[in-house]
């Protein structure tokens, strides 16, 4: 089993918007962005720990197999804020997907090797971060 630790406050990946634009030649053409500004920030920063990680491992080659993966996000929990559970935005789904895609060409050669999914949302005790663990199957 593979674990990483990422320090921060967890990013997720938002909402993809399209839009069309005139270029120079005046050809109409199409982009895709993201919603959240903060969203390539907080990949490449889980990018760069799991790279480190797999350095201090030894581990040079992407897995090519079938993997179970576990997520943890533990969140600043603002003062005002009285429940126990982060039962607010950001949505779990999409910081699940910033983490995969992370994944994505560092430790896995697709995303689509990940066959089982368990993701934990909380308010963080300490520090605000995400624990990765990653296990061939």
């Amino acid at each position: 089993m593979i674990e990483i630790t990422i320090a921060g406050d967890p990013v997720s990946k938002g909402s993809m918007k399209a839009f069309t634009y005139q270029d120079k030649g005046g050809k109409y053409r199409s982009a895709i962005t993201h919603s959240n500004a903060k969203t390539k920030t907080w990949q490449k920063q889980v990018e760069r720990e799991i790279k480190h990680t797999l350095k201090l491992l030894g581990r040079w080659q992407m897995l090519d197999c079938a993997v179970r993966v576990r997520m943890q996000f533990w969140l600043t929990k603002p003062k005002s804020v009285k429940r126990s559970h982060p039962c607010v935005k950001p949505d779990i789904d999409k910081l699940a997907r910033t983490v995969a895609d992370a994944l994505e060409g560092t430790l896995l050669t697709n995303d689509s090797r990940i066959v089982e999914l368990h993701v934990l949302k909380a308010y963080a005790l300490a520090e605000p971060g995400c624990r990765i663990e990653v296990e061939e199957l």
